[in-house]
């Protein structure tokens, strides 16, 4: 029996996945922290807290817009990043980077507050792989060989929420909010892989043989969901609230797969060959929903909300994968089985998304917060929200499969 796996990337450039809180006093790192709380003593204070959770970046720089230095704690549970034997980088997230943050202030409060959850960009790119296996015996034989680029199941669960009551009498409110639950970028594209296996014995013959770049889980659950009701009496409200769950952007392109497999014996033949890259499984569940009631008495109201529940755009393209198979055996029951996906993605989405924006006012105000940093929009609020987007993923790619069997 003959055991063959090649992870040319699958363990390099993993980033500690415990949560990282900046504060404007010092930083502190931890993967099991309660977050204390507290709200801010000077009027029209504007409040910076960020919360990342499990994040690998391999020669790539997280240009998302949602990292950035803050002031405030959040509350911790438990985050792990391990490699399986497959080669395959799983990131976890649970009860992780929540934020709660309560905010009271006659003269006006203002918060910007972005959660990530778990990130894998530029991994498992440009490596070169060649296998070569020559099993022989009297008997029965199985050959396996996996090679594996770039590839990541990602879990969010609990995680990234956002509390933010805003109360002022005399200022205004105002609020910029955006959650990330799970993101793979630019992973498992450009990789060179060839592998020969040549399997001879008397009895049946058994060979598998996978090679996967790119490829992307992610479940999103009961994460990124943001709660701000504003009120102002004398003051305005405003709000820039976006929600993501899972994003899936750039992968598995790019690639050259040459696989060749020569299976003899005197028993059956089985050979299976599986070639997959840039697909994408995503989940999205009670995630990304937006509740922000506005009431203001003497100003006005303006809100910019967007939610999307799953993203996958430019996977698995540009792939040459050529494959030859030849089987042969003096026993009943030989099989060839050749699979080779590119750039599919399964996307779920439910009770997510959703937006609870009732808008109150007497009319008087401009629409544009009194007493706060923020001159945003009009008293129309945009909100657009969207369930799942998949774009541009497995075209063009050159497929070549031919197998020989007697």
């Amino acid at each position: 029996m003959s055991n063959h796996r090649a992870v040319p990337d699958g363990r390099h450039g993993i980033a500690d996945s415990g949560l990282q809180s900046h504060t404007d006093v010092g930083h502190r790192k931890g993967t099991q922290k309660m977050g204390s709380h507290r709200m801010p003593r000077k009027p029209s204070v504007m409040t910076r807290t960020v919360a990342a959770g499990g994040v690998a970046a391999g020669g790539a720089a997280c240009c998302l817009g949602l990292l950035g230095d803050g002031t405030l704690p959040t509350a911790n549970a438990f985050s792990a990043s391990f490699v399986e034997p497959n080669g395959t980088t799983v990131q976890l997230n649970i009860l992780q980077g929540n934020v709660i943050l309560p905010q009271v202030n006659p003269g006006g409060n203002s918060s910007n507050i972005s959660t990530v959850g778990n990130l894998f960009a530029g991994q498992g790119n440009g490596n070169t792989t060649s296998v070569g296996v020559n099993s022989t015996g009297s008997g029965s034989g199985t050959t396996n060989v996996a090679v594996s680029n770039g590839n990541v199941v990602q879990i969010n669960i609990l995680s990234g929420n956002v509390i933010n009551p805003q109360l002022s009498l005399f200022g205004g409110n105002s609020s910029n909010i955006s959650t990330l639950g799970n993101a793979a970028i630019g992973n498992g594209n450009g990789n060179t892989t060839g592998v020969g296996v040549t399997s001879t014995g008397s009895g049946s013959q058994t060979n598998n043989v996978t090679v996967s770049n790119g490829n992307s889980t992610q479940i999103d659950i009961l994460s990124g969901n943001v709660f701000n009701p504003q009120l102002s009496l004398l003051g305005g409200n405003s709000s820039n609230t976006s929600t993501l769950g899972n994003a899936a952007i750039g992968n598995g392109n790019g690639n050259t797969t040459g696989v060749g497999v020569s299976s003899t014996g005197g028993g059956s033949q089985t050979t299976n060959v599986t070639v997959s890259q840039g697909n994408s499984t995503q989940t999205n569940f009670g995630s990304g929903n937006v509740f922000n009631p506005q009431l203001s008495l003497l100003g006005g109201n303006s809100s910019n909300t967007s939610t999307l529940g799953n993203a996958a755009i430019g996977n698995g393209n540009g792939n040459f994968t050529g494959v030859g198979v030849t089987s042969t055996g003096t026993g009943s029951g030989t099989t060839v089985g050749v699979t080779n996906t590119e750039g599919n993605s399964n996307q779920k989405t439910n009770l997510s998304g959703n937006i609870i924006n009732p808008q109150l006012s007497s009319g008087l105000g401009s629409g544009t917060p009194l007493s706060t940093p923020f001159s945003v929009g009009s008293r129309t609020p945009l909100s657009t929200p969207v369930s799942s987007a998949a774009g541009a993923n497995g075209t063009p790619s050159k497929r070549h499969v031919s197998f020989g069997r007697s």
